[in-house]
């Protein structure tokens, strides 16, 4: 259950340990949304990390337009859902952490089982912006937005 006690660094924290997989918007070459579903990989210091290779698109797409939108959702049905949406700034970091990241995330080992193909990925982090979480398996239905990180 989402409380008012929660703070930003909670909220990451159960997005990127309870949730996990996100649905994941970028803006493509002719302006418009490209969605795709993301995992949020670390957090560390308010920053989410994730991962993506350098041959596709979402790379192409994060280095043209620096910002990103998701949402973790998870629940039975709508009625015991929680959400956490996210807008914010994301810079590439090259593949610092991603060491950790592989540890802690095996499932990417058999993605990218290799060293040739895990050279080809990239390490972003979220380093801020806003969220908004919603629960609404609570009554009232609750809702709470933050800002988080900055520089």
């Amino acid at each position: 259950m989402f409380t008012e006690q929660m703070n930003a660094t909670d909220y990451l924290h159960y997005l990127k340990n309870k949730m996990h997989s996100t649905v994941f918007a970028t803006i493509d070459e002719e302006g418009r949304p490209a969605t795709r579903v993301v995992d949020i990989m670390l957090l560390k210091n308010d920053k989410l990390y994730f991962l993506t290779a350098d041959n596709k698109q979402m790379y192409r797409q994060m280095l043209r337009t620096p910002f990103i939108a998701l949402t973790g959702l998870e629940g039975s049905d709508t009625m015991s859902s929680r959400a956490i949406s996210l807008q914010g700034a994301v810079r590439e970091i090259g593949q610092k952490y991603l060491p950790e990241i592989l540890e802690q995330n095996p499932y990417m080992n058999q993605i990218y089982e290799t060293p040739a193909r895990q050279q080809l990925l990239r390490v972003f982090e979220i380093y801020e912006g806003k969220l908004s979480a919603y629960d609404l398996s609570q009554k009232p239905i609750f809702q709470k937005e933050l800002f988080f990180g900055g520089e």
